[in-house]
């Protein structure tokens, strides 16, 4: 898949039935354009890890995260095969990347709670769920555009008109700050063996134990920082 098909899937195929319109207009490139753009993740953590460049070590991390006190979800990106497509239901999406949000702070802890609106001590999480091989992030092509005028999460899909799924579930998370949209933190796991995207959609207590396991792994890939430094290109 090159990037201009990419980019004409996503400007020319509409949001989903259920998402409500909004203005669009262009942000600025993210830092992260390409998978060469991340590093390999900790053992035990998740498969590919990117940072601002001004998150250096744990200490930086903790000094840019510290400011944060609440998460709110925004936008799921759902990019499949047509087939696939016509099997899953907008609501069990976005049910999923609720429970991803709900897992994250769950281990950040009590002092962390979960808003509808954003405030300067926001943290945003942009989530995208997919079971096509692509070979640029999803979220480096989808965080051109910027949503004004609404703060209430929704689905909105890119179907890809190729037999291309993998039958295997890529996530990928962008953790950004909410107010000024500045990248902090992504990452890109791939590690739901065994589990279809619809199956684990469609099934709210295999996506849960699913989501728990992806959680732990970012967990350990914020907790293991050393990585910025030790870490090695992905090939």
């Amino acid at each position: 898949m090159n990037i201009r098909f990419c980019v004409l899937s996503l400007l020319v195929l509409a949001l989903s039935a259920g998402c409500v319109a909004q203005k669009v207009t262009l942000k600025k490139p993210e830092m992260f354009a390409s998978l060469e753009d991340y590093k390999s993740g900790p053992k035990g953590g998740t498969d590919l890890v990117w940072s601002t460049k001004r998150i250096r070590d744990a200490e930086t991390l903790k000094t840019t995260l510290q400011k944060y006190d609440s998460l709110i979800l925004d936008q799921t990106w759902l990019v499949v095969d047509k087939e696939s497509a016509s099997k899953l239901d907008d609501k069990q999406i976005l049910a999923t990347s609720r429970h991803m949000l709900n897992e994250l702070k769950a281990r950040l802890g009590q002092g962390v709670k979960l808003v509808d609106t954003p405030t300067e001590t926001t943290l945003r999480l942009s989530v995208a769920l997919t079971n096509i091989e692509t070979s640029l992030p999803i979220l480096a092509v989808t965080s051109h555009l910027l949503y004004v005028g609404s703060t209430a999460s929704s689905v909105s899909r890119i179907v890809m008109g190729e037999q291309v799924n993998t039958d295997l579930i890529t996530v990928e998370l962008l953790v950004s700050d909410a107010r000024s949209r500045e990248s902090l933190v992504a990452v890109i796991d791939k590690q739901f063996d065994h589990q279809d995207l619809g199956t684990m959609i469609e099934s709210q207590d295999g996506a849960k134990e699913a989501i728990s396991l992806w959680a732990d792994r970012l967990w350990i890939t914020l907790r293991d920082w050393n990585w910025i430094n030790s870490r090695t290109a992905y090939p």
